[in-house]
């Protein structure tokens, strides 16, 4: 096998890519991803807002998938997919100076539903209606469970300059994909 590396880095810049991951997705990368990040924004002279804003995003959306990895995985045992544990990361530039961050990875199909429920909600909200959604699940979530549940997606929609976008490739579909499996994208710009 020869893999043209010119080729991948030539697409890499046509797409203004500043970082891409793809792999199993540990605690040990989360952090270097994140910080090589970190650095690449303070190079760039970005404002310390809106560093934060593409940080914490990368962070929520990393965190989530392998929080939702660990209960596929627990759930399913056997039959979660050995590419369970794999995920794609790429922080990308907008043509209008902003930035992408991007994630995905293999989910069970029985849960896309609620999954892209939520983020369609979501989109659906104004700023406004935004904040005054996370203060409500806030209060909520401290008040029932003593966890965050539910606020990461939240957080990153009120951090987002667009709303929150997904895409989705299902096993039945695409041959790499196992059945009852499906690719889940999650994109957030800043």
């Amino acid at each position: 096998m020869s893999l043209d590396l010119w080729t991948l880095s030539q697409t890499l810049a046509h797409e203004k890519v500043l970082l891409c991951f793809d792999g199993p997705l540990s605690q040990a990368v989360i952090e270097q991803i994140g910080e090589a990040i970190r650095r690449h924004l303070k190079r760039e002279r970005m404002d310390d807002g809106r560093l934060y804003d593409v940080f914490s995003i990368y962070i929520e959306q990393t965190q989530n998938i392998r929080n939702y990895l660990r209960t596929w995985i627990a759930r399913d045992g056997a039959a979660a997919p050995d590419s369970a544990d794999h995920a794609t990361v790429a922080l990308a530039r907008t043509d209008d100076g902003g930035y992408v961050v991007t994630a995905g990875n293999p989910v069970a199909q029985a849960d896309l539903e609620g999954l892209t429920a939520r983020i369609d909600a979501l989109a659906s909200l104004d700023a406004a209606a935004l904040r005054k959604r996370y203060r409500e699940q806030l209060r909520a979530a401290r008040g029932e469970t003593g966890t965050n549940a539910g606020l990461g997606l939240l957080d990153m929609a009120r951090k987002s300059s667009q709303p929150l976008r997904y895409e989705v490739r299902h096993g039945t579909t695409h041959a790499s994909l196992p059945e009852r499996t499906a690719y889940f994208q999650l994109i957030a710009t800043v």
